[in-house]
């Protein structure tokens, strides 16, 4: 679970950080195996809204989705679209919906 966080962060733009405080706060998941995906950042803005005052340079909002499976779920490849650059005052929202 660990290392395709790890792989499906780094290929969206999130920094160590984010990535191991993600992990860390998903803990360990009691299933043979996971499927594991993640929303569009419109999506992710939808599930959870959040507003900044001030408003931030950049703002982005990635939620992964994770479901624990009793067996292998074939899949389509997620697509990555990369963070926006991060300048000035950036707000960065990483959070998980485990869905049992």
């Amino acid at each position: 679970l660990g290392e395709v966080i790890d792989d499906y962060g780094r290929k969206l733009g999130l920094n160590e950080v984010e990535i191991r405080d993600l992990v860390s706060s998903i803990g360990k998941i009691d299933a043979p195996y996971v499927f594991i995906s993640f929303f569009d950042e419109k999506t992710s803005r939808a599930i959870l809204p959040l507003s900044f005052t001030p408003a931030p340079n950049v703002y982005s909002n990635v939620v992964f989705y994770l479901k624990p499976q009793n067996e292998i779920v074939l899949a389509k490849n997620p697509v990555f679209e990369k963070l926006p650059e991060r300048a000035g005052f950036t707000a960065v929202e990483v959070s998980y919906i485990l869905d049992y």
